[in-house]
């Protein structure tokens, strides 16, 4: 903290100071936080500070377009507590923010394929075997109340050495 997150031009969203974070099975991991707001409005920009905010992280392993997945974690503001806005306008800039996170795919996401696939070598004393390989197959994230859990399943493949011919001592 603090993150900024850009709105379209000059426009931005800065959440700072987490004052609680909360693991929710049914939404994702809540935190609520103070943010100060900088909107245009007909021209004029307007510092906004925001007494509390409420944004989410929802968690979800997804494929891209090339069908790789990732760990992601989308970011969703739920609501805002803006001293002298109707809640008409805070909605409106919840519903804005929304679109613009949606728009520019504001999200983290960790490709955990590039860490956990892998081929390892192994040493030439190891007769039988040049090499161990690992390849993600499948992947899920779960929360409880008390805890953000990700597994993955792995296969496991081993390269064995090819069978060489009859040795022949040398006399």
């Amino acid at each position: 903290m603090p993150l900024t997150i850009r709105l379209g031009g000059d426009d931005h969203l800065t959440l700072d100071g987490p004052l609680v974070v909360a693991l929710d099975p049914k939404t994702g991991v809540s935190v609520a936080c103070v943010a100060k707001v900088r909107w245009s409005v007909l021209g004029l920009h307007v510092p906004v500070t925001v007494r509390s905010l409420a944004v989410r992280l929802v968690p979800v392993v997804q494929r891209d377009e090339k069908g790789i997945e990732a760990l992601v974690f989308k970011l969703v503001l739920d609501g805002a507590d803006i001293a002298a806005v109707p809640g008409i306008v805070v909605d409106k800039i919840a519903e804005r923010v929304n679109e613009e996170l949606a728009k520019h795919h504001i999200e983290l996401a960790w490709n955990f394929h590039d860490l956990l696939d892998r081929v390892f070598a192994l040493p030439s004393s190891i007769e039988t075997v040049t090499a161990i390989g690992m390849r993600v197959t499948a992947a899920a994230v779960r929360i409880t109340n008390g805890a953000l859990s990700f597994a993955v399943r792995l296969d496991v493949a081993v390269k064995r050495r090819q069978a060489e011919g009859p040795r022949r001592h040398a006399s």
